[in-house]
């Protein structure tokens, strides 16, 4: 098989509240490898539960998931809380939701718990 059949993508969580941060320390940290190189980023994650990432998620027809938990911490939606999905060269949130999204070889995958509104009313 190509070289390139084999993915590795990083998948990092940020459960602090600062805001904004896209640099390490993070909550956690996983080397995802063996991704095909058409995975979306769920599958990059179901493959990832294989160490000691978990996550759950809700599944919609038309959106696919949305995360609502990772390593056990919830995304509150009664306190305005969702996992901010964030990647790319510039590290910026993503466009498309993790069953849409295919993470490139080497990318890193950040996972922020972040608030709706974020203090700008």
């Amino acid at each position: 098989s190509s070289p390139s059949a084999s993915m590795k993508a990083v998948v990092s969580t940020q459960s602090t509240g600062d805001s904004g941060r896209t640099t390490p320390p993070y909550s956690y940290q996983v080397n995802v490898v063996g991704c095909s190189e058409d995975a979306k980023l769920i599958d990059v994650m179901n493959l990832a539960t294989q160490d000691t990432f978990t996550y759950d998620a809700t599944f919609h027809a038309k959106w696919g998931a949305f995360i609502t938990t990772i390593n056990g911490l919830e995304a509150v939606s009664e306190k305005k809380q969702y996992w901010q999905i964030l990647g790319g060269s510039n590290m910026s949130p993503l466009q498309l939701g993790a069953s849409s999204y295919v993470p490139q070889d080497g990318e890193e995958i950040l996972f922020r718990l972040e608030t709706w509104g974020g203090g700008s009313h």
